[in-house]
């Protein structure tokens, strides 16, 4: 934010775009509404950053959404974040073979060897797997570099349209009710978690996918 007020770009937060300005095939602007109200704003170049191609789709450039055959979208995640983890008790999970973290290198003895060394060392560690665990539900998250800390990537709501209002509402209402479970299950379950704890959870998304100029 710094290098745009230097730059003198001008911001506006909280600002929606909720309808395009046009001159034939070329866009000239936006119209928004903030607190403010209504604006008008001109322009030479408009840059869509909407992230799901709502200005360009806006001002009737032609779109797609999802994959062709039938338009479905990746199934989104709500990641969440646990604290209090042990760092200690999370490593001599992955080490006990009677959990099987990652349990696709299990063929490769020499390669589960070298990675053991290195764990105690590693900031970030990536995880997935606990085959002995699969049962009760799949591990998938990433161990953060703050020695306490883990980001957990397990949510999953099927069958949402992401440019459907009621649609994505809906799946975070689903999407909500699954990390209290997911919490007590790595309470329970997973080596180091004992007294880990709900720190924080992040924005739902889910894309659709814009095409054409």
């Amino acid at each position: 934010m710094q290098l745009m007020r230097e730059a003198g770009v001008r911001l506006l937060m909280h600002t929606q775009v909720v309808d395009t300005l046009r001159e034939g095939d070329r866009f000239r602007g936006a119209i928004v509404e903030n607190k403010s109200g209504r604006q008008r704003i001109e322009a030479d170049v408009t840059i869509d950053c909407s992230g799901d191609g709502d200005v360009a789709a806006r001002g009737g450039v032609a779109w797609e959404k999802g994959r062709t055959a039938d338009g479905l979208v990746q199934a989104p995640t709500l990641v969440f974040k646990l604290g209090g983890v042990s760092r200690e008790g999370f490593i001599a999970g992955c080490k006990d073979p009677a959990i099987d973290y990652r349990e696709w290198i299990a063929p490769y003895p020499d390669i589960r060897e070298r990675m053991m060394k290195r764990i105690d060392r590693m900031h970030v560690i990536i995880c997935g797997g606990y085959a002995k665990l699969i049962e009760k539900a799949r591990v998938v998250g990433v161990k953060l570099h703050r020695p306490d800390e883990y980001l957990v990537v397990m949510t999953r709501v099927l069958g949402l349209n992401p440019i459907d209002t009621q649609s994505v509402t809906d799946a975070y209402s689903k999407i909500y009710e699954q990390i209290p479970v997911l919490v007590k299950f790595f309470q329970k379950y997973v080596p180091g978690f004992e007294q880990s704890h709900l720190r924080e959870i992040a924005r739902c998304s889910a894309c659709a996918k814009a095409a054409g100029s």
